[in-house]
């Protein structure tokens, strides 16, 4: 049998009735093939007659009104003066149709005027499902004017130690405990080259505050080879990395050297996230990493608690791991150095000036260093910039030359 072709006239009625049905039904599921089938059975067995859409399914007729034997809800001279009004009303100098701006273009106006035109009552659901079919949605929504071209917007490509970021992140998927005996999230503080990706150093802390800014910038003047020019620092603008702005200065007095090595601090703006973007997109493989060191630690989970997420305009609820672990085991498992090593060595797709393409970050950073002569800090240059992380408090000091700070009494 090929799509309803064969002469099946020989058979019987009650052969051709199943044979029908079932080319009817061919391409139906679930529900609607029950129900389908139910009606037809139904009606076939009261009147003794195959209904005619089964009849016209024999045509290879098988969806829609002319299925059903039913005339079409929208006339042709209706369905040709609703695509001439459509196409003339986007064009200023159409005389089809006077020229309609593109926030009223719509369904219901278009249906206003058909019904006026040929004084009758017009199906607005037929006229909608017309209009998909027709594919009119590129004409509803035509500009009234020719657009420029929108403009791509991309990250310019950096030289590597032309701009170093600074940014905290902190852990979303588990707890441990902090000094208190409390359960608290960690995060992390890293040093990141935007020219070659390559992450300096990160240590795990449970705040952003000015002692660990400055303790974490202290690591970095120890760890990294400087090359002898201008290199920007763009630490994020949360509190305690702004009070990276005086252990900076007390580098560049003592350090700094005329068309050479000197430190330019940049801080980002405040709700800029953009300026330190190719760091805030290292962070999402930060948190996948987390299921790493629940891993490490399984043995040292307490238990569980939902905890919320803030992702695509809403809040997500989440499970949040408990480690019974302080900071000072995290950072003692290497667990963090583990993570640092995986992303320096490791492939990556980067994006520069709107082009993808892909390198190792040590690669590129090693192969500056080998270029360049650079110089190191010793302990004893940077041992005294941790006074800066102390919290300032501002004291008066009396007549009698005393301070009364926190209910007692100083003498200078």
């Amino acid at each position: 049998m090929d799509d309803g072709s064969a002469d099946i006239g020989h058979l019987a009625l009650d052969d051709q009735f199943r044979i029908l049905l079932y080319k009817k039904l061919l391409n139906k599921t679930g529900s609607v093939k029950r129900r389908l089938r139910k009606y037809y059975k139904d009606k076939y067995g009261k009147t003794g007659v195959i209904p005619a859409p089964l009849k016209l399914a024999q045509k290879g007729i098988f969806e829609g009104r002319r299925c059903s034997g039913r005339p079409r809800t929208l006339t042709s001279k209706v369905q040709q003066r609703f695509v001439e009004m459509v196409k003339a009303s986007c064009e200023h100098d159409n005389d089809d149709f006077m020229f309609i701006s593109r926030k009223m273009r719509s369904i219901s106006n278009y249906h206003n005027f058909l019904e006026e035109e040929f004084m009758t009552k017009i199906s607005i659901g037929a006229l909608r499902h017309f209009s998909k079919q027709q594919n009119l949605k590129q004409y509803l929504t035509k500009p009234d004017y020719d657009e420029p071209p929108r403009e791509l917007y991309y990250f310019e490509k950096r030289p590597v130690f032309d701009l170093i970021q600074m940014d905290g992140c902190i852990f979303r998927y588990f707890k441990i405990r902090n000094d208190e005996g409390k359960w608290q999230k960690p995060q992390v503080i890293e040093f990141f080259d935007t020219g070659s990706r390559y992450m300096f150093v990160l240590d795990v802390f449970f705040s952003e505050s000015s002692l660990n800014s400055v303790n974490l910038f202290t690591q970095f003047l120890l760890s990294t080879p400087f090359p002898h020019q201008s290199i920007c620092i763009r630490p994020d603008n949360a509190g305690g990395f702004l009070n990276l702005k005086r252990p900076i200065q007390e580098i560049n007095l003592k350090h700094s050297q005329p068309d050479g090595f000197y430190m330019k601090p940049d801080f980002a703006r405040e709700y800029a996230p953009k300026d330190k973007a190719h760091l805030e997109s290292s962070h999402r493989t930060l948190h996948y990493f987390e299921a790493r060191i629940i891993k490490a630690f399984e043995d040292r989970i307490a238990g569980t608690e939902p905890g919320k997420i803030y992702k695509k305009g809403k809040f997500e609820t989440i499970t949040v791991t408990l480690l019974d672990i302080n900071l000072d085991e995290l950072r003692t498992k290497g667990i963090i150095e583990t993570y640092q090593n995986k992303h320096n060595n490791s492939t990556h797709k980067f994006s520069e000036k709107g082009l993808t393409s892909s390198w190792i970050p040590s690669d590129k950073f090693n192969d500056f260093i080998s270029q360049h002569p650079t110089f190191s800090f010793s302990a004893d240059k940077v041992k005294d910039l941790m006074k800066y992380g102390f919290e300032k408090i501002q004291a008066t000091v009396t007549a009698q030359r005393t301070i009364h700070f926190n209910k007692q009494n100083f003498y200078v």
